[in-house]
């Protein structure tokens, strides 16, 4: 199975991350190499993310996350689109006709 090409809201969602990355780097006074070091990655590939020039995969964030403290977790939201596979039809059978 191949890569999708990354849309305009995959640019935003990463750009969001790398900013609450930075966000927590900042307030434990966490530098980019030492987070890079922990994480087992390079400097710059890690400022390439933060500067937005870069994905990172969740299984990455995730780690990235966990050094500093947190963890990545899922929380129910109320969606506007029924995103729930269409119900399948039941199927007619003659068992109720007469021969």
């Amino acid at each position: 199975m191949g890569r999708r090409e990354r849309s305009h809201d995959d640019f935003r969602r990463m750009r969001a991350w790398a900013s609450i990355v930075s966000g927590l780097m900042e307030e434990q006074g966490v530098s980019a190499s030492a987070l890079a070091k922990k994480m087992n990655t390079t400097s710059a590939d890690l400022q390439r993310f933060l500067k937005g020039e870069s994905f990172m995969g969740l299984i990455t964030l995730e780690r990235t996350l966990e050094c500093l403290g947190y963890e990545l977790d899922a929380m129910p939201v109320e969606i506007d689109i029924d995103i729930s596979r269409p119900r399948s039809r039941p199927v007619a059978t003659r068992c109720n006709e007469e021969a």
